[in-house]
């Protein structure tokens, strides 16, 4: 729930201001290493997952591509999830990216500027609940 609140936040940031708190993500982690760590799955799979998700939008940084405030938010996520769910989550967030640029770009035929920065918290947000939807849904089913 910190983590839904904290994304709704930065969706929210990023839409109107093109930029994420830098403050939010790392106070997101501390709060989930407070109350929530006494779960089943070991430190070392959220951090692998916070890595997972961190590394991978740090290089996407390094070309430009996302800010700061997003690689905090994508490493925040992977570390809160976990390894398995932030696998499956980022797996997500790529097929919705891809999904934009296919809808967008080539679709509707939307020019995106080269300097002009796409938000990624929101579907981010996005991604964060069509997963817990189907995994939601998955378990009804079963």
């Amino acid at each position: 729930m910190i983590l839904f609140a904290a994304l709704i936040y930065a969706a929210y940031t990023d839409l109107k201001r093109r930029e994420i708190e830098i403050w939010l993500f790392p106070s997101v982690i501390m709060a989930y290493l407070l109350l929530f760590l006494h779960n089943d799955e070991p430190l070392p799979v959220h951090i692998i997952g916070g890595l997972l998700m961190g590394l991978t939008s740090l290089f996407a940084a390094m070309l430009n591509k996302l800010g700061g405030g997003d690689v905090l938010l994508y490493g925040a996520v992977g570390f809160v999830l976990g390894l398995t769910e932030a696998g499956v989550l980022f797996s997500v967030i790529v097929l919705a990216q891809f999904s934009f640029a296919v809808i967008f770009v080539q679709v509707a035929k939307v020019e995106i500027p080269k300097e002009k920065e796409v938000p990624m918290a929101p579907l981010i947000l996005v991604s964060y609940l069509t997963y817990h939807g189907f995994v939601l849904l998955l378990r009804f089913l079963s």
